[in-house]
């Protein structure tokens, strides 16, 4: 248990400039009244809501169970998330810390970390 649970998806690295407010270490247990079984499965649950729409996002942080809200962004609040992002790229050295700082998820499941 050392995540807290057994069950849910992992947030293994999350960026810094993510819309989400997600961090590393935190454990997706549900959104909204789905439970997520995968990376790809949360990923969609997260796009199938409309943007201004406010989702409930319950996870584990620190073995404490929370629930954060999170706002869908509008295309305009993802475009200049996106832009920022092409911006850091336009140098070697900022091509490296986009890869580093992508968020991955990974599913969490009787202490296995699965990328």
């Amino acid at each position: 248990d050392y995540f807290g649970t057994h069950d849910g998806v992992l947030v293994v690295k999350a960026s810094e400039d993510s819309l989400l407010p997600l961090k590393s270490g935190d454990v997706i247990v549900s959104i909204g009244d789905r439970k997520p079984t995968s990376p790809a499965q949360a990923m969609r649950i997260l796009r199938s809501y409309d943007s201004g729409e406010t989702v409930n996002i319950e996870i584990m942080r620190h073995q404490k169970r929370q629930t954060i809200s999170w706002k869908v962004p509008s295309p305009e609040d993802r475009e200049r998330g996106r832009m920022r992002r092409d911006s850091k790229r336009r140098t070697e050295e900022g091509a490296m810390r986009e890869r580093m700082m992508r968020p991955m998820l990974a599913r969490a499941h009787n202490s296995l970390v699965v990328i």
